[in-house]
């Protein structure tokens, strides 16, 4: 697991709206927004899974549904290529 988030949480919640990344990927993410994607002391590739793993929670969140099917494929429909 590379995230999590409680998408049915309710505001009154600790959870509400927070989303969980794993340790492993937090600082690729730090690194990323700090320094941008190709500085971020990390493959690119690795990049790309963090940033695309908040992305994924984040619709978790927006979209209010548990369905990974359709949570990823809005991700991924948002995290279109770019070049840096």
């Amino acid at each position: 697991m590379l995230g999590f988030t409680f998408a049915f949480a309710p505001p009154s919640s600790a959870v509400y709206h927070r989303i969980f990344i794993t340790p492993a990927l937090w600082p690729t993410l730090q690194n990323a927004v700090e320094y941008g994607p190709q500085n971020s002391q990390s493959s690119l590739y690795g990049t790309a899974v963090a940033i695309l793993t908040m992305t994924h929670e984040a619709y978790h969140i927006r979209l209010v549904s548990g369905d990974e099917n359709r949570v990823n494929a809005c991700a991924l429909q948002a995290w279109r290529f770019r070049p840096w």
